[in-house]
């Protein structure tokens, strides 16, 4: 699953089904001026793609419960509450963007992105989030981050004998990757199905890292610290270069030709 996929499909209350508070020129050149003023002031750009033609506005990214799409939602429930990630926005409830302008085509209009001085950006080190953690790189030989969820279901629903989706709440799924342990991968390992050469290279990972479970396989993959990541002030937030970003809260969108006029009316 690329970024573009991910960034395609927001469930729950999504980013695309939010109702935005319609502002003329002069009121949004009001907000900005009376919280997003630093942001503007740096050169760092923030696009977001979006199938509208009308989606200028001011939205609450406070207001939403995304999940994946095109894969399982255990990376992103993960994110959105392991203790690693607490300083960074809720993946969950955050508007997905980008650095770069050209990643936006294919899915909608080019739309800027205006979060308030006070929101706290996350940055990862890759353009798009699924490239940013290599050793499930590794373990898929090369595939990525959809299929290694295919495996973490399949582990889940034979250790549990159940299709129950645990992705949805984050007890439920710490407790089933808890209970998921370096026997059932071996197992796995041993079928003779599709599963069984991600499964030993799983194993073999789980055995140098001497780690037992499922829940600490998530810990060692998803480290943000050891990824790359980085967090940053919208305040300060710099100019980058093809990077994945997501913010929440409060956050104004407009067209590029309505981001000049506001940067022009500030000088």
């Amino acid at each position: 699953m690329r970024f573009k996929e991910f960034l395609m499909k927001e469930d729950g209350v999504s980013a695309r089904h939010l109702s935005a508070a319609k502002m003329s020129l002069d009121e949004m050149v009001e907000w900005v001026e009376e919280n997003a003023s630093y942001f503007m002031a740096n050169d760092g750009e923030i696009y977001r793609g979006i199938d509208s033609h009308n989606a200028e506005g001011l939205y609450n990214g406070t207001q939403m419960n995304r999940s994946a799409a095109n894969t399982h939602n255990y990376g992103n429930l993960w994110m959105s509450n392991h203790h690693d990630w607490s300083n960074f926005p809720n993946r969950s409830k955050s508007f997905i963007c980008t650095t770069n302008p050209e990643y936006t085509e294919g899915f909608g209009t080019q739309y800027m992105v205006i979060p308030s001085d006070s929101s706290m950006i996350g940055i990862c080190p890759t353009e798009d989030m699924w490239d940013a953690f290599p050793d499930i790189r590794k373990l898929t030989n090369g595939m990525g981050f959809s299929e290694f969820m295919d495996l973490i279901e399949y582990l889940i629903q034979e250790k549990t004998g159940s299709n129950q989706n645990y992705a949805k709440d984050w007890d439920r799924m710490a407790g089933v990757l808890n209970s998921v342990d370096i026997d059932d991968v071996k197992k796995a390992a041993e079928e003779k199905n599709g599963n069984a050469g991600m499964a030993m290279r799983l194993l073999s990972y789980m055995q140098y890292k001497q780690i037992e479970t499922l829940y600490e396989v998530f810990e060692q993959l998803f480290n943000p610290k050891k990824a790359g990541f980085s967090i940053e002030p919208a305040a300060t937030f710099p100019e980058l270069d093809g990077r994945e970003v997501w913010m929440s809260g409060s956050v104004l969108i407009v067209l590029p030709h309505t981001y000049r006029q506001i940067k022009d009316a500030l000088r």
